[in-house]
């Protein structure tokens, strides 16, 4: 019949010593000497393997007990790709607990990720039975393990542990069909041979996609065929193919794995071009030349070739003179004079790492030959390839009058005297014929341009008057006998014009059509 005061609680190690601090208690015994109450665990107390030491006048007994500390978990590795398994290590959960493992995005609430939990089971030695869990969504940012009801409480008792998925990333390593170190740019055709890290792991070819997209990530073109495959750290290796039709610029190369993807610039170059003032123009004179879509910073030659209607240019015995693309792959207006007529071209040099088999573009050059030729196009190469009229479209009879825009086909002047001429380009126009009525030729009108073409063209070129009517005879271009570099008037000039016909008030419905008739004298 002893009360709580007569007796001392602590927890101390196996054998009775070294003991914690007195705990708080209450026990007591009875008139038969049975003792009751209970002790409670200090803050602090010693955790492990432990005893209950209770003593009473210099006389004590133990009880063998284990304290528990706060309920932990480690993760190895704490950090990995997408898809690694995750080993869980548990430390002070309830012996023989059924426990659920899960993923969480954010302790409020908690917000749980999208990877499935799994179930486990604590041993009777605090060892989690599970298998190792493994992280699929990006988010990622603890995984939990929690002791399930009705034996535990999932709300109190549990522990987390931070988790940091590795962030996907993607490099170029080079780019197979262009010069050694190139990884900024790529063509058509091409093998981007790519690397990364913090990607979903161990992801076989043809499992993983590979896009084109906006410098951005977005706006992507259609899936690229690739040889991509993932490790089992995450790592990323193979190449992928530059597909046609893909949009050229300031792009983007972006792999998806899973849930994971990530994206590097990587500029697209379309077709090299080579541009000059002027397809035709006097031998021994200067022209401009300029061109886009090199790559970027090669050293290039710009030299005559008499023929580029094989696979190789065939060149002149014209001394070349170097240049170097600039970073955007263009070529600066550079001045080159041609000795010899055919085609000039931009070629890439084997020095600085191109392929001058493959490496080139040209733009024909045709020389203006001493003669008494003077001609004309009506139909110039590029400026209309199906040779067709005017289409001034349809409109509603209209109960006002009406204007309509178009323009006219591009004409093409060749002065090849080589003297003192000047000449006059005019036209005239048919009426309008149409299914059941005509129009009368006067609803036209013109507004010319005369373009002269080359730095080798005599200058003088004049267009005819703003808004010319067709009821009499139009001047398109005229030229007076200044003479240019070459002391002659000859030359090579284009001549367009924007044409409005305004069809009358209440005009009988039906197709018309007029025929323009143009002179050069």
């Amino acid at each position: 019949s002893l009360g709580t005061g007569d007796f001392t609680a602590a927890f101390c190690a196996v054998g009775g010593g070294s003991c914690d601090a007195d705990a708080s208690s209450n026990l007591t015994t009875n008139g038969s000497g049975d003792l009751s109450g209970s002790v409670t665990i200090p803050s602090g107390a010693t955790t492990g393997a432990r005893a209950l030491k209770v003593t009473h006048s210099g006389r004590s007994a133990l009880y063998n007990f284990r304290v528990m500390g706060v309920r932990s978990i480690s993760l190895s590795p704490a950090s990995g790709g997408l898809g690694q398994p995750v080993d869980i290590t548990t430390t002070d959960f309830d012996p023989l607990a059924a426990v659920t493992i899960r993923g969480i995005t954010n302790l409020t609430g908690p917000t749980y990720s999208t990877d499935p939990a799994i179930q486990g089971q604590i041993s009777a030695s605090g060892v989690l039975q599970s298998y190792p869990y493994i992280v699929n969504d990006k988010d990622t940012a603890y995984i939990q393990v929690s002791e399930n009801s009705p034996d535990g409480d999932p709300t109190t008792d549990k522990a987390y542990a931070a988790f940091s998925p590795l962030s996907a990333s993607v490099f170029i390593n080079s780019v197979t069909g262009q010069r050694t170190g190139v990884t900024g740019y790529a063509r058509v055709g091409d093998q981007v041979v790519v690397g990364g890290a913090g990607f979903v792991v161990s992801r076989a070819s043809g499992t993983i996609t590979a896009l084109f997209c906006a410098a951005n990530g977005s706006g992507c073109d259609p899936a690229a065929t690739n040889s991509l495959s993932t490790n089992g750290s995450g790592d990323l290796s193979g190449s992928v193919t530059v597909p046609s039709g893909t949009t050229t610029g300031s792009r983007s190369l972006k792999v998806v794995v899973g849930s994971g993807e990530a994206f590097t610039p990587l500029t697209i170059l379309g077709t090299r071009t080579v541009t000059i003032t002027g397809d035709v123009g006097a031998l021994g004179l200067p022209i401009t030349v300029t061109a886009s879509n090199f790559d970027p910073g090669a050293p290039v030659q710009i030299r005559s070739a008499s023929s580029v209607s094989g696979a190789t240019p065939v060149y002149t015995s014209d001394t070349p003179i170097s240049g170097t693309i600039t970073s955007t792959g263009t070529l600066t207006a550079t001045s080159y004079t041609p000795f010899s007529p055919g085609a000039i071209v931009v070629v890439e040099t084997a020095a600085g790492g191109g392929d001058p088999a493959v490496d080139w573009a040209a733009a024909p050059f045709n020389s203006l030959v001493p003669g008494t030729t003077l001609s004309l196009q009506t139909y110039k190469a590029a400026s209309n390839a199906t040779n067709t009229g005017v289409d001034f479209g349809s409109i509603t009879s209209p109960k006002q009058p009406t204007p309509l825009s178009g323009d006219l086909n591009q004409i093409q002047v060749i002065d090849q005297r080589y003297g003192s001429f000047g000449w006059s380009l005019t036209a005239t126009l048919s009426n309008f014929v149409g299914t059941r009525v005509n129009m009368s030729k006067s609803v036209l009108a013109i507004t010319p341009i005369c373009t002269t073409i080359g730095t080798a063209s005599a200058p003088g070129a004049t267009p005819g008057g703003s808004n010319q009517n067709f009821a009499t005879p139009v001047t398109l271009c005229t030229k007076d006998t200044q003479t240019g570099s070459g002391d002659t008037t000859s030359g090579v000039y284009n001549i367009d014009g924007a044409l409005t016909l305004t069809v009358p008030a209440f005009q009988s419905s039906g197709v018309y059509t007029a025929i323009m008739t143009v002179t050069l004298a």
